[in-house]
């Protein structure tokens, strides 16, 4: 647990200094519980989850569809899973149906396959994943992310109070 922490404090820090290139990014909206429940729900909801290693872009309507990276000795990439192959399906759920989407992923599990279907140019493939349990490192990332995109208070210069111009008792002697 400590080494866990520890990789969140490293990861959030070096997030924070990236913060402008990644603002915007994430959830669509804000996240409407408090910092420390939020934690606490992600961690328990990604601690054990499967996991397949793959880093998605966003299509015009908010689905993550476009594969932009692949984690190397991740379970996509050793299914044949590529940086700019499109995620058209998990287990048959369309990834733009967001319901089934859910549902078929609340299903996978550590150890167990799934079929990505994936388009690369104009041909589609059936590629087994055989998922992985999430890696800590993983975790702590992304839960960063979402804690300093969702989150975190950042004070600019802006929003600092102005400096006092009334004059104080002792000023006026």
């Amino acid at each position: 647990m400590k080494r866990f922490i520890a990789l969140f404090a490293v990861i959030a820090i070096a997030a924070a200094m990236t913060l402008p290139a990644h603002a915007g990014s994430g959830m669509s909206g804000k996240c409407t519980e408090d910092a420390q429940t939020c934690l606490n729900h992600m961690t328990a909801k990604m601690k054990g989850a499967a996991w397949a290693g793959l880093k998605m872009d966003k299509d015009e309507k908010g689905n993550y569809t476009t594969i932009k990276s692949v984690e190397p000795g991740s379970p996509a990439e050793k299914a044949g899973i590529q940086a700019g192959d499109v995620l058209v399906a998990i287990n048959g759920a369309p990834v733009t149906d967001e319901e089934a989407l859910k549902k078929a992923k609340s299903a996978l599990k550590p150890g167990s396959t799934a079929t990505y279907t994936i388009r690369r140019g104009t041909e589609s493939k059936d590629l087994a994943v055989t998922l992985a349990e999430m890696p800590e490192s993983v975790m702590a990332q992304n839960i960063g992310m979402h804690m300093l995109e969702q989150h975190a208070q950042a004070q600019t210069a802006d929003a600092a109070p102005a400096p006092s111009t009334t004059k104080t008792a002792e000023s006026k002697k």
